[in-house]
């Protein structure tokens, strides 16, 4: 997603970091934990009323401190600590990468080394269907064949 407002680290003054870091508070497990008000998603936001209620995401906001410009990119929480907005906890790539790495249906899905009737995916017995993005066993689909070819 390419962001069209001016990104958060563009938005505070010196007053408003000092406001912004006294929010963060570090854990034993070196999170830098927002203190602050969560999106019910259970992401840091950041509403800065100065700016006229500009709403920016912690991570994203920290980030964008430290690299400037990372529109474009979805930073990944690899201590996946929501509320944690530190940048050494977070990585930055595609939403497609983001997805991958997580625990949606997509990334369990990758993980599977064979298919529900326990063929191995192979590139020679796998085909990716282009208009879903899927993976399909070319065995079942021999099996499914050969069963078909009889009851006919």
């Amino acid at each position: 997603m390419i962001r069209t407002k001016p990104t958060g680290a563009n938005l505070l003054t010196l007053t408003e970091l000092e406001a912004f870091a006294a929010k963060i508070s570090r854990d034993d497990n070196g999170c830098w934990n927002w203190t602050g008000s969560i999106t019910t998603t259970g992401y840091g936001e950041y509403w800065n009323r100065a700016r006229g209620f500009v709403h920016v995401l912690v991570h994203r906001l920290v980030l964008e401190l430290i690299h400037k410009d990372i529109r474009g990119l979805i930073p990944d929480h690899q201590c996946e600590n929501t509320r944690c907005c530190n940048p050494a906890h977070m990585t930055l790539g595609t939403q497609a990468d983001n997805v991958l790495r997580g625990n949606s249906p997509q990334a369990k899905n990758r993980l599977k080394t064979h298919c529900p009737k326990g063929h191995e995916y192979t590139p020679e017995n796998t085909y990716i269907r282009p208009s879903k993005n899927w993976r399909e066993c070319r065995a079942c689909w021999r099996s499914l064949e050969a069963t078909d070819a009889i009851s006919e």
